[in-house]
């Protein structure tokens, strides 16, 4: 990207400005101001649509970086598991009977066969193909004809496992032998929310549906990292929100709305442990638990294919964004090219 002659500068009121007028005493964590320089220029427009870059991500990114594969509430009992699928990576999150919660490589270390295609419940993972089976832990629970498996010793059988981190009353995982870790990740995250008084893992997952989207994982996420377009699109005004690649294909994605309600002493709090699938070119409105959010989902849907079919059509090298309020996107690229740099 080329360098910028200077950073123009925003109109007033800034947000610092409308703090200093703020009466109530105003949490720290909002008078941090971000002082990365980020350059103006074209974004490669190939990074959206190229097999070979999004091939360079399955091997740098998503097989090296943490992930979120659920909430507690998701797995509340011994042998409840979900099964995280990420590109060629498959893990069964599965929890233990002391709490704990394990991922395990979803592979039979007998021919290769997926144990489990589904989210369940299981006493053991036993393999469809010929029996082979494990416990909950990954240890080898049974090796089929015995007698002819002499040269293997049963006790280092197990399946492998994955890294896992729990934050907030969220389960994430990382398929990376030599993962960052888990703190170093979240970095100041448990601070913000710790400073606001919000404690996540205090919460139940009443929404969650995933929604499957024609473009790029890095189209649908730019969508929601600035608010440039928010007067044109969202004329009128989520809670969680996450991206993935779907399969390995750059011209699709998924994209997972959860909505965290505040859980409610001697109150039952019902929890949406199986995500409502919305299929392409579906209206949010067919979950009607999103209520008034499904028309902004909607609203941001109808740019997305137009945008992953013009970046494809564009005689430019990529998208020019402005240099104050989409600098969050020349950010995250590079903060996406450092990372992959580094598993490089």
């Amino acid at each position: 990207m080329a360098q910028s002659a200077a950073r123009p500068a925003a109109p007033e009121p800034s947000v610092q400005t409308l703090l200093d007028a703020e009466v109530r005493p105003v949490p720290s964590v909002l008078r941090q101001v971000g002082t990365a320089a980020v350059p103006v220029g074209h974004i490669d427009r190939r990074r959206y649509f190229d097999p070979a870059f999004e091939g360079q991500e399955q091997e740098r990114l998503w097989s090296r970086c943490w992930q979120m594969a659920c909430r507690e509430e998701d797995i509340p009992e011994a042998g409840d598991f979900i099964l995280h699928d990420m590109g060629s990576s498959s893990l069964l999150v599965t929890r233990q009977a002391d709490g704990g919660v394990l991922a395990l490589v979803n592979a039979c270390l007998h021919r290769g066969r997926r144990l489990r295609d589904c989210d369940g419940h299981a006493e053991h993972f036993r393999c469809p193909f010929h029996g082979f089976s494990w416990h909950l832990d990954g240890s080898c629970r049974s090796l089929v004809n015995g007698w002819d498996f002499a040269h293997v010793e049963q006790d280092a059988f197990r399946l492998p496992r994955a890294h896992v981190g729990r934050w907030g009353g969220f389960i994430f995982v990382n398929p990376a032998e030599d993962a960052e870790p888990f703190e170093q990740f979240l970095e100041f995250l448990p601070a913000h929310y710790a400073t606001r008084g919000w404690d996540l893992s205090q919460r139940v997952k009443a929404v969650h549906v995933k929604k499957l989207h024609r473009c790029n994982w890095k189209v649908a996420l730019e969508a929601f990292i600035e608010s440039f377009h928010v007067t044109e699109t969202h004329r009128g005004a989520g809670d969680y929100l996450g991206f993935l690649p779907l399969g390995d294909d750059p011209d699709q994605c998924s994209m997972e709305i959860m909505f965290l309600l505040p859980a409610t002493a001697g109150r039952d709090m019902p929890v949406a442990r199986e995500p409502q699938l919305i299929g392409f070119d579906v209206s949010h409105r067919e979950a009607a638990q999103l209520g008034g959010f499904a028309a902004v989902f909607d609203e941001d849907m109808s740019n997305l294919a137009a945008i992953q079919k013009g970046l494809k059509s564009l005689r430019s090298p990529g998208p020019m964004t402005g240099a104050v309020q989409e600098a969050r996107i020349r950010h995250f690229h590079r903060c996406l090219d450092t990372f992959m740099a580094a598993g490089g």
